[in-house]
């Protein structure tokens, strides 16, 4: 299983001279070269035999060709064949800190990495990046350059390169269009692998993953550090061994692999192709690989998840399939995302059944009253009243005139001052007996004081000179709106200025004996101060208790 510590038969191939530091195999298998002590013992793989030694303090193979070279010190860098002759050197003018195969000979400096030709040893291009390892892809088009902080993939163009080689000497400062940056990526790498385009790598938070262009896919975390040895196609697992010798494995499949490619590549026809080689139980992992890269209707196809299609299908504007999808996976999230998207695009039956379903009172609130359907607002406000939404549902009776109901909620949620205030603007028949439910609760609460200093309309009607006619005028409004309410809407024109009115201009039969008193717009009445400044001490007092 993934993690698990295989075990494997091992056999003694020999000893070894020199007391090595690192061990290096050649890209064909057939070598295996060993650095050590200042020294270097070139050895077949599969007997062991000495096939050539010398002194250096590196060595780096190429990318096939069966030759390699050397580092002694920080100035002799040296080229060998693949009949292990020296054929050539090199001395740079700057001190090397190390060097790389692969493709191209790497020569490090302090900051920069300098590439040359294998054959020609002629100089391809400087790269400015305080390199620590170098690698290669099997193809030799991509290359990736790691830092401490960092890792850089950069495409290599081998046909620009031939074509400067072609005509003569290279320049002196290298090929400008040999390499081409495509994505920097803020990880360190450890130990790393290409398996085709793909990137396989540990971090240094001893995390296994691998990059598809700049897409980075986590396959396992590791609970110690650990290095990759290899990847086996035919088995879909990589290879790693940790500082113990204890050998690990871990499922990578190759398909899906060539599958994300293909699509980085922007070759559909082949990721078509590969696709059925892919068990279904990857195809998430895929369709987010597809939505990553901007292919949300690809993604969709692939998504198996219900929410993440139905995520999918609203960002893509699907409304029907998103409602499909919540309908049978309901979720408050998929309602209320698909409410949006419903309500942007017109389709207000659909936005209608998902605030519905997500119990969005606001929505429908503002749903219901921008079609000014007062059947809606009335019904959600006993919705909204059953399910304690008091803001809600005293909005919903408010617009649409149900004094009463309004009443109801203020007095349900023991808010007896702020009904109080409401009952004498809009029904001041309720007032007397809100009054009396006012007292008796700051009786209750020891508030006996503030109780007795507010003033009751029947039992101080002199604080309150106009109120037998703003009873009789409750009652004669009510029975106006009803009228009202009966008249057809093609009347709408005749009657669409009786807003900014007042009651007795409309009313023409109602009479109103006025016996008020005038008093400054900045000076407050007299009930009305003792109403407000009673409602006040309750807060203060209430405030305090809490």
């Amino acid at each position: 299983g993934d993690g698990e510590r295989m075990q494997l038969a091992s056999k003694e191939l020999g000893s070894c001279e020199v007391y090595p530091q690192y061990l290096q195999h050649s890209p064909n298998g057939r070598f295996v070269a060993v650095c050590g002590d200042g020294e270097f013992i070139i050895y077949t793989a599969l007997a062991w035999r000495n096939k050539s030694y010398g002194q250096a303090d590196e060595i780096v193979w190429d990318n096939g060709g069966g030759e390699f070279a050397t580092r002694l010190g920080n100035s002799d860098i040296r080229v060998y064949d693949k009949q292990f002759a020296e054929r050539n050197a090199i001395r740079p003018a700057f001190p090397v800190e190390g060097i790389a195969g692969g493709t191209l000979l790497g020569i490090k400096g302090q900051d920069f990495i300098v590439f040359y030709d294998w054959e020609t040893l002629q100089l391809v291009r400087r790269i400015d990046v305080a390199a620590q390892e170098v690698y290669w892809s099997e193809d030799g088009t991509l290359v990736v350059i790691s830092s401490e902080s960092s890792f850089y993939i950069l495409s290599f163009n081998r046909s620009a390169v031939d074509v400067a080689l072609q005509n003569g000497a290279l320049p002196a400062d290298g090929v400008e269009e040999a390499f081409d940056l495509t994505h920097e990526i803020a990880e360190k790498v450890v130990t790393g692998l290409w398996v085709g385009d793909c990137f396989l790598y540990c971090n240094n938070s001893n995390r296994l993953n691998y990059a598809v262009g700049a897409e980075i896919s986590t396959l396992a975390h590791l609970d110690r550090p650990l290095y990759i040895l290899g990847y086996l196609p035919k088995d879909n697992r990589v290879f790693l061994i940790d500082k113990a010798n204890n050998i690990v494995s871990y499922r990578l499949l190759l398909s899906v692999l060539e599958y994300k490619t293909a699509v980085v590549r922007g070759d559909f026809d082949n990721a078509n192709k590969v696709l059925p080689k892919i068990p279904e139980s990857e195809f998430n992992k895929l369709a987010r690989f597809l939505d990553s890269q901007g292919l949300k209707e690809m993604a969709l196809k692939l998504a198996t998840d219900p929410d993440y299609r139905c995520e999918l299908a609203i960002s893509l504007g699907e409304l029907d399939l998103a409602a499909q999808i919540a309908r049978q996976s309901p979720s408050e999230l998929k309602w209320r995302q698909l409410a949006s998207l419903a309500t942007a695009k017109g389709d207000f039956s659909l936005a209608d059944e998902c605030m519905t379903e997500c119990n969005d009172y606001s929505g429908l609130l503002t749903l219901a009253a921008s079609m000014s359907d007062k059947k809606k607002i009335l019904e959600l406000g006993e919705k909204a009243l059953a399910d304690g939404k008091m803001n809600i549902a005293f909005i919903c009776f408010f617009m649409t005139g149900s004094i009463d109901h309004c009443i109801d909620v203020l007095l349900t949620t023991s808010r007896y001052s702020e009904a109080a205030l409401f009952a004498r603007t809009y029904a001041p028949k309720e007032v007397k007996r809100i009054v009396e439910l006012w007292k008796s609760d700051l009786r209750k609460a020891n508030m006996v004081r503030i109780a007795d200093s507010i003033a009751d309309p029947e039992t101080h009607s002199h604080m309150f000179p106009d109120f037998v006619a703003s009873m009789e005028a409750q009652v004669v409004a009510r029975k106006f709106v009803e009228q009202r309410a009966m008249l057809p809407s093609s009347l709408y024109t005749d009657h669409k200025e009786d807003a900014f009115k007042e009651l007795k201009d409309l009313v023409g039969h109602m009479s109103f004996e006025s016996t008020k008193t005038h008093v400054p717009h900045h000076v407050p009445s007299e009930p009305a101060a003792a109403v407000a400044a009673a409602a006040v001490a309750v807060a203060r007092r209430r405030n305090e208790e809490r």
